[in-house]
């Protein structure tokens, strides 16, 4: 069973590594405690729910943490990662 705090950091692992490292995000978000499929499948089911409320993607990692204005803006989304949810993002 997931916790809500799993689903945050998985949620971070897809932020950090992408949707097609699933390996990378289960080694270093979960230290091989969830496997990559296990990581892979949550992350789906995650996903179907937001559509059901038809919420984006970006909604989905970060919450209704960002400005609708910024969900088209992909060249301000990393300032949002640092600022409002204090990942380290890659400039």
């Amino acid at each position: 069973m997931w916790g809500v705090s799993e689903d945050e950091v998985l949620k971070a692992g897809v932020v950090k590594y992408g949707t097609n490292a699933w390996k990378q995000v289960a080694a270093s978000m979960f230290s091989d405690r969830r496997s990559w499929r296990d990581c892979k499948e949550r992350f789906e089911l995650i996903t179907e729910k937001v559509r059901a409320t038809e919420k984006s993607p970006v909604q989905l990692l970060l919450g209704d943490t960002i400005p609708r204005g910024l969900l088209f803006d992909l060249s301000g989304l990393a300032t949002v990662f640092r600022e409002n949810v204090g990942l380290q993002v890659p400039e």
